[in-house]
Parts: C-alpha cells; structure tokens; sequence
C-alpha cells in the first residue's frame, strides 16, 4: 500500500503543477487580452458562428491577440500534422483525399486550418472596417458637417421635452452668431435648423454621421454647445439632462468622460464663453474715437481679461479639476499626468482647425479649462 501511494505521488504532483501552470497561463491570457477585450466590448462587434467555432477549435478566446492565436495555431498545426508519425519519401501530396492513413489526424488537420483560415478573414475585414473608419473620422471633418450634426443635436434636445421655448430659440440665434460671421449666413443657417427643426430625423443615423465623420474633439464641442443650450433658461431639467447624457452614450462618450465634458463647459459657461460678441456695430460706431481713447480701452480689456482668467482658476477645486481630468484622487501621479497627455492631444485646437474659427476658439477655450485642471492637481499632490 506504501508503495502505491509513493509510486502514485509524483503522478498526483505533476497533476497539480500542470493545472497551476494552466491557470496562470490563462491569467497572462487575460491581461495581455484585456485592452483588445474592451475595444469589443465597446465597440459591440458580433461574431459569426464559424467564428466562435473557429476560435474554439483552435483553444483560444476572441479576446486573444493575433499573435497568440497565431501560435496557438502553429502549436497544433505541429501537433497533429502527419508527418510526425510517418515520413514520404515520395512526392505525394501531404493533404488530399488519396491519404488514408492517419485519418483521424487529418479530420483534425482540415478543421485546424478551417478555423484559422475563417479567423483571419474575420479579423482582417474587422480591421479594414476600423481603417476606414479612422480615416472618414480622422481625414475628411468639414465645417459643414460639423453644424449639421450641431444643428440636428439642438433639435433632438429641443424636442425632448416636447416644448419650444422662446429662450431656446434665442441661444441657437446667438450660437449661429458665434458660427456665422454676415447677416446672410446668419439668416440662411436659421433656415436649415428651422427645416431639421420641422423635419422627422433619424436619430440613429445623426448618431452615426456624428460618430464617423467628427472626432473627439468636435464630438466633445458638440455635447458642451447642447449643454450650453439647456443652461439657456437657467433650469437643468431631468429631461434634458436625460437626453444630453443619451446623446453622449451613442457619440460613445463613457461616463467617465462626460463627466469630464460637463465639469469642463461648467467652467467655460461660468467664463461665459457661449456669449456671441455683440460689441461688432458698436465698435463700428465708435470707431472715429480718438486713439487714446481706443488703447485706454484695449488697456482695459486686457486686465480684465487677465483678472477673469485668474478668477476662473482659483475657481477650480481640486475635485473639479480631477472631473476634468477623468481620474480621481485614488491615482498614482504618473497615471494623473498620463490622463492630463492624453486629454491634451484630443483637445489640441488643431484637431478643430477645420470645424471653422469658433469650433477653433471653443477648443482652445477647453484646452485652457484642462490646463488649469492639471496646474490644481500638481499644486494639490505636489508634483513637480
């Protein structure tokens, strides 16, 4: 009896070692798969039978990377191939119907490169998709496209709650101020959002418009002109609160960052950045003023402008500021700042350069927001 178990040990042990080997390996599967498992996730790809099939066939998850499946394939491609057991001399072919020996390898064989065969088309026109997306997003963002979205958006809001507010009509003539520079655009712009306005849109398909032909930037812009525009009557309801943060999801905003573009328009709103310059035919009126007078003016417009940019800073919490950021106190200073880089690229004005000057003003105006944000973190941690 001593005997069995001495002889059965080393079985049991091996057992045991090859299950935890396993289970590790699993886990390295899981974090290198984990950033291609969110990018899925969020973009909600579906998969074919034969996919999932495929996948299962060659022991490895839809999550994993092209490199893993690729060894993974590799792996049992040496494994099962015929010529492990039996080596040709002759110029038979190795796959084909004429061979019959080691017939279940073969079975095995076929549905082995079946499976990667299906998995490397299914990848490859998943990446083609991704290109071509990135490129109507990232290549071709006009001006017209950009207040087309603006335009269908402020009607998707208006229309939430089922009333036409004169205030709301107002902020849209002020926002088309702040866009359109002549008295003709102005009016023309009027009449598009009027018809968008009167018309049946399908929202799914401004979603869709919104998401591939603008990026992250204009994306953003959008949702703080909405908020703008149910902060024109001074009353936040539920139902317009409800819809921004609908719109958000579908332009595939999480809420962490709305929660970052809120705090951010919150700050640029209190700046009152979403106020047309009506000072244009006044200045025209007062442009035969003496030249004293005009740089005692510009002199002053300058500390103001100044004193307000300070006022907006001390504004800033320290929790505001990490709302802004999208993190929150419970992050490292590195991963602080990499938040802070990567907010920094997307809200670069060049990313606007070609929605039009005001797209431009607002972006640089975000970007200033971010910047303070960051100054009140480093201040807060001490960082250096």
């Amino acid at each position: 009896m001593d005997t069995e178990i001495f002889i059965c040990l080393p079985l049991i042990l091996g057992i045991v070692i090859f299950i935890i080997i396993k289970i590790f390996h699993l886990m390295d599967h899981m974090n290198n798969g984990s950033q291609n498992k969110s990018e899925w996730t969020e973009n909600k790809t579906k998969f074919s039978e034969d996919e999932l099939k495929a996948y299962k066939i060659l022991g490895v998850s839809c999550y994993d990377s092209d490199e893993d499946i690729k060894k993974a394939y590799q792996k049992l491609k040496k494994i099962y191939s015929v010529d492990n057991n039996k080596k040709h001399t002759n110029n038979k072919k190795q796959y084909g119907p004429e061979r019959n020996d080691n017939s279940e390898n073969f079975i095995i064989l076929n549905e082995i490169l079946w499976a990667w065969n299906v998995i490397k088309k299914a990848r490859k026109n998943r990446n083609n998709r991704k290109t071509t997306n990135n490129n109507s997003t990232d290549g071709n963002i006009k001006e017209a496209d950009y207040k087309y979205c603006l335009f269908s958006l402020y009607a998707r809001v208006i229309k939430a709650d089922g009333k036409q507010m004169v205030c709301e009509l107002d902020k849209i003539k002020e926002t088309i101020r702040r866009y359109y520079k002549t008295d003709e655009r102005q009016i023309e712009a009027l009449k598009k959002f009027r018809a968008i306005l009167n018309s049946t849109p399908n929202w799914e398909e401004v979603y869709d418009t919104v998401n591939r032909r603008l990026n992250y930037v204009a994306k953003s812009e959008l949702v703080m002109e909405l908020l703008a525009l149910a902060y024109s009557d001074e009353d936040f309801s539920t139902v317009e609160e409800n819809v921004i943060k609908e719109i958000a999801r579908k332009l595939n905003f999480s809420n962490e960052k709305y929660k970052s573009i809120y705090t951010i328009f919150l700050k640029k709103y209190e700046a009152q950045k979403y106020k047309a310059n009506n000072n244009d035919k006044q200045s025209e009126k007062n442009h035969n003023k003496s030249n004293n007078s005009e740089k005692q003016s510009k002199s002053n417009e300058s500390k103001n402008r100044s004193n307000s940019q300070s006022k907006n800073k001390n504004r800033i919490s320290v929790s505001e500021a990490y709302n802004m950021l999208g993190v929150s106190g419970e992050f490292s200073d590195s991963e602080i700042k990499k938040a802070y880089r990567a907010l920094a690229i997307k809200y670069h004005p060049d990313n606007a350069v070609s929605l039009g000057d005001e797209a431009i003003r607002q972006a640089t105006e975000s970007m200033k927001q971010i910047n303070m944000a960051w100054e009140v973190v480093k201040t807060a941690r001490g960082i250096k």
